[in-house]
């Protein structure tokens, strides 16, 4: 594919191999490689031999298994070493690194500690460990789209080391939308690599494109450069705070969010003056639900962050599921390119804070709720409903999303117990505690038959709804309450 002899050499410890991890990770890997090329060429050795410095000259990409393993291998640093002798890294990205195990960015080659990585191993009862069935059902999704993330790098880097500039220009997708996505911290990196390959498929450059430089000045320098040449930077923060930089206090994520505040700072500052761009540009920094936090600075980070953005023009931070910030996304990039872009990120964020309606009703009951949800999009009302399709975990799950997100909540009261509804409007009553911002204020329980509510949901302010007749006014006249 490449100009070079090889177009990737696995570097490994050997023991990182002993139960043929590195091997089956291989084999996927060059599989997928196949799929996208027709062909790969790969450089092996055996376990404990090593490449020459010549050979290693010929070989286009490198990538490196990075473990605790890795670090302590002489063979394994003397190939990095060689290889960055022969090969040019500042502007293509001919060195890559994936994580079998974490580990911290001070006990990494130099040449390593700023490249983003791909990670396959996952948290088991409270420790790391490496992802070992690549195909079984609970790590499928984590693996797989790391792989083909991985897959579509190297095959991306290849295509430019051998300069076809007609690939060069579709894969770089060359548009006036320019998109700065932060590097993130390792708990989101699947998160960023989804919405990366989104953002590319609806024909943004994403920046950063280079790898990132280990030194500060020359770090900070990229990322201004990246962030004058966007309109839009997005920030995805999460529950650790990350490795400090060391020659200063703050983390990766800190340091590019700092710059970018700083940036659009001085761009209102100097709107209306004669020193105005009149260059249209926003923030947009998304946290996941149910964030918990690592350490108490990811706590203080967020907090501070939070505390600083809530005035701040052109600046929205959202706790929303990642399909709805890809949503407001799209509709800020793609859907409304005629409109002011800050005034779509308003209207958008607006639409994200859901004004859904959750319909919590149990599989015995489907039939007759699914009346009640058909009556409520005839109103032109979007309606939430549970899962049951899924595992009861990701029911759960879906369950606790909706009540995070919804404007008001419907419990249907029909042949399931009242014990069922009882465990139903704790649920209601316990969503801050999942993560909603609020308490939730509109609360019902509909049932076709009589239903006097208790004294605890007259506490609590949970409101009974019979549909008598099937005339639905009660109904109707919830719904009027809540708009």
């Amino acid at each position: 594919m490449s100009n070079y002899a090889y177009d990737i050499y696995l570097n490994y410890s050997p023991k990182d191999n002993t139960d043929g991890w590195v091997e089956r990770f291989l084999k996927v890997l060059e599989q997928s490689l196949l799929q996208l090329s027709g062909t790969i060429r790969i450089l092996r050795y055996a376990n404990g031999e090593s490449p020459t410095a010549h050979t290693l000259s010929q070989v286009a990409i490198m990538l490196c298994v990075v473990s605790p393993n890795f670090n302590n291998d002489k063979n394994c640093i003397e190939d990095l070493d060689n290889f960055l002798q022969s090969a040019s890294l500042k502007k293509e990205r001919r060195l890559l690194k994936i994580f079998k195990l974490p580990t911290p960015i001070h006990l990494q080659h130099s040449a390593l500690q700023n490249l983003s990585a791909h990670h396959f191993y996952k948290e088991q009862e409270g420790e790391f460990v490496p992802i070992q069935d690549f195909f079984g059902k609970e790590t499928e999704k984590i693996f797989w789209v790391q792989i083909l993330d991985l897959a579509q790098e190297i095959y991306i880097g290849l295509q430019k080391l051998q300069q076809r500039k007609d690939f060069i220009q579709k894969t770089t997708l060359q548009t006036s939308k320019v998109v700065f996505l932060a590097h993130t911290t390792e708990d989101l990196q699947i998160e960023r690599n989804l919405l990366k390959r989104e953002l590319q498929k609806w024909g943004c450059l994403v920046l950063p494109q280079e790898n990132l430089p280990q030194n500060l000045l020359e770090l900070e320098n990229l990322l201004k450069a990246d962030l004058e040449r966007s309109e839009l930077a997005i920030h995805l923060i999460g529950s650790k705070y990350g490795e400090p930089l060391r020659e200063e206090g703050v983390s990766l994520a800190e340091l590019q969010n700092n710059l970018s505040a700083e940036y659009n700072a001085m761009l209102l500052a100097t709107k209306n003056s004669i020193y105005d761009s009149r260059k249209n540009f926003m923030r947009v920094l998304w946290m996941p639900l149910h964030l918990k936090f690592d350490s108490e600075k990811q706590r203080v980070f967020v907090d501070n962050l939070t505390q600083g953005t809530e005035a701040a023009e052109a600046t929205e931070i959202l706790q929303v599921p990642l399909e709805d910030l890809k949503k407001m996304l799209k509709k800020i990039l793609i859907e409304s390119e005629q409109e002011d872009p800050l005034n779509v990120l308003k209207h958008t964020t607006d639409l994200v804070k859901s004004e859904a309606i959750y319909l919590i009703y149990d599989l015995i009951d489907k039939e007759d709720a699914q009346k009640i949800a058909d009556f409520l999009k005839n109103q032109g009302i979007e309606v939430l409903e549970p899962s049951f399709s899924d595992t009861l975990v990701d029911s759960r799950k879906t369950h606790i999303q909706n009540l995070i997100v919804c404007k008001a909540a419907y419990i249907y009261y029909g042949k399931i117990s009242r014990q069922w509804v009882a465990t139903k409007i704790l649920d209601l009553l316990k969503a801050p505690g999942f993560g909603r911002e609020k308490p939730l204020q509109h609360k019902f329980v509909i049932s076709k038959y009589e239903f006097q509510p208790d004294e605890f949901m007259q506490r609590n302010q949970i409101k009974s709804i019979i549909l008598k007749d099937n005339l639905w006014t009660g109904l109707l006249e919830t719904l009027r309450s809540i708009q």
